[in-house]
């Protein structure tokens, strides 16, 4: 039993009592499954070496936390041995307060040490728990990339494959490009041995076209004196007779020595089928003869007897598409066609011998017109107006108005072109700009030119003719009625050969004609006349007789 007012000391343990240890960090064992099956088995031994030795590493920084536990664990043993000692010495004896103090002082500071290097312990097993698990992250990291860098051996071995496949292919495209090179040496040569052979064939037949030219120009002079020759025979005739009635007054015929005025025709006295489709042109050549062109690529030549009976005289062959205008010179006897097939051709009407062709045409030439000086102007889709030599075909010179050309007119040196734009042109032969321009309110579909050359008549697609002054490009008269339909782009009008009418036709297949000066529509030509759109219109150089064509093969004559 303890005296009276001694102070409890806590009891010691005996020695033979075990004391436990605080537990040891749990090092993780290196397992079979954490080795990389890429590695061999022989290898074994030293990977589990070698992670061993990696482990080590990384527990060092623990040691002297193991080391001050294993310290603090003796010093507390040793303590209680000598606890014990001193106790069996003494015996029953009572321990002064001072030494009991001092002791539980002490024993207290090794529990306030144990509590801490428990602590240091427990935060070691954590952060070594950590390291493992960073240790396994990298690990399947490592493993992924492995994969990553099989991947990429593999893909190296496709590039390399790929490589040597297009050096092999390099190799080949160089010995096919040193071929190809032979080639085209022994190619150029050839080709300069046959530009050689061109260059003299291109001088041989410009010395056959001068030589054609000239033999065209005695064929034109001579016919020009059988012409000359018969005109004095048929005035003579005339002379010689006198004429009875009206009729015999204004016959339809070469033999007319004069215009005898304007006639408005009234009926149709002759219809017939002129070409296999559209007849898209009609051109009178005289008083008598007349020439139609259309989708059957001929132009036909008939003439008009008295009674409106139709003789077809000869068919000019030599276009390939469709003849979209047509035009006359009574001095050189020839008639002129401009053709979808982007040329213009000439014949001598009396020999029906193709004379010469112009083909320095980009698109479809939508007209050809004669200009004096043996000149041909002619206007083509692809928006150029070019001015060709008449006796050989050779083009003098090139126009660029900047729109499609739907149709043009000469007088002297000077030409109209009507264009897609809306826009009319007046063009000088020696200059490349236009003299004066004029915009009207629709395409310009059709031009023709008064006889005294100050004025022209035009159509266009808003359904309108107009009257416009040469000199001073002024609309004088516009045309027009509610029942007047423009047929198509190329449709044709037509001013009478003293200008007192102006004449067109209709989609509805009517021909309508107007007063010139007061612009009145005098008349609607339709009984027994066309029944499709009325494509062009001409009328005869005597004022008695009008010419119409249509979408459907037919030709009227309207006296």
């Amino acid at each position: 039993m303890a005296e009276e007012g001694q102070t409890d000391v806590p009891s010691v343990d005996s020695p033979g009592e075990s004391t436990s240890s605080p537990p040891s960090p749990k090092l993780s064992p290196v397992s079979p499954a954490s080795i990389p099956p890429s590695a061999p088995s022989e290898g074994y031994r030293e990977l589990i070496l070698k992670r061993m030795h990696e482990r080590n590493l990384k527990s060092r920084q623990f040691e002297s936390v193991y080391k001050s536990f294993e310290f603090v664990v003796d010093q507390l043993q040793r303590q209680r041995r000598q606890r014990v000692t001193r106790t069996e010495s003494v015996g029953s004896a009572n321990l002064n307060n001072d030494q009991v103090e001092n002791l539980r002082l002490e024993l207290a500071d090794v529990y306030k040490k144990k509590s801490i290097n428990d602590q240091c312990l427990l935060e070691s097993n954590r952060s070594l728990e950590e390291m493992k698990k960073r240790l396994d992250k990298i690990t399947k990291e490592k493993d992924d990339l492995a994969v990553i860098r099989d991947k990429l051996y593999a893909r190296i071995a496709e590039l390399e494959t790929s490589l040597r496949r297009a050096e092999d292919d390099r190799n080949n495209a160089r010995d096919e490009h040193l071929a190809l090179t032979a080639n085209y040496q022994a190619i150029s040569d050839k080709l300069q041995e046959q530009e050689s052979d061109r260059i003299q064939l291109v001088q041989r037949i410009k010395e056959l076209q001068e030589k054609q030219a000239d033999f065209f120009n005695a064929e034109v002079e001579h016919h020009r004196e059988i012409q000359n020759e018969r005109i004095r025979k048929e005035i003579e005739a005339a002379l010689a007779e006198v004429p009875n009635t009206y009729e015999d007054l204004c016959p339809i015929g070469d033999d007319v020595p004069e215009q005898m005025g304007d006639i408005l025709p009234t009926n149709c006295a002759a219809k017939f089928e002129a070409n296999e489709g559209e007849v898209t042109s009609i051109a009178w050549l005289g008083t008598e003869l007349f020439a139609t062109g259309g989708s059957d690529k001929m132009v036909r030549v008939y003439r008009a007897k008295p009674g409106g009976q139709i003789e077809k005289i000869s068919t000019l062959a030599g276009c390939n598409q469709t003849v979209t205008r047509l035009d006359w010179d009574p001095v050189k006897r020839a008639v002129l066609a401009s053709s979808n097939d982007k040329t213009a051709r000439v014949w001598n009407i009396d020999t029906g011998r193709l004379m010469v062709t112009f083909s320095d045409m980009g698109d479809k030439v939508s007209a050809a017109r004669f200009l004096q000086n043996d000149q041909i102007i002619a206007g083509s889709f692809d928006r150029t107006i070019k001015l060709f030599d008449a006796r050989n075909g050779k083009t003098i010179k090139s126009f660029f108005p900047g729109s499609s050309v739907l149709d043009v007119a000469a007088f002297g040196t000077f030409f109209i072109s009507g264009h897609m734009d809306k826009k009319i042109r007046l063009w000088d032969g020696r200059r490349p700009e236009p003299v004066r321009t004029v915009e009207m309110g629709g395409r310009v579909t059709s031009l023709d030119i008064a006889i005294d050359q100050l004025s022209f008549v035009c159509s266009m697609r808003d359904d309108t003719l107009a009257s416009v002054d040469i000199r001073s490009f002024v609309t004088l008269h516009n045309y027009g009625s509610e029942l007047y339909r423009t047929s198509t782009d190329m449709s044709r009008c037509v001013i009478s050969p003293l200008q007192e009418h102006v004449a067109a036709g209709s989609v509805d297949g009517k021909i309508f004609v107007w007063q010139t000066n007061t612009t009145k529509l005098e008349t609607r030509l339709s009984k027994k006349g066309h029944e499709n759109a009325v494509q062009a219109v001409a009328w005869n150089p005597s004022g008695r007789g009008l010419l119409s064509s249509d979408k459907q093969k037919t030709v009227c004559l309207w006296l």
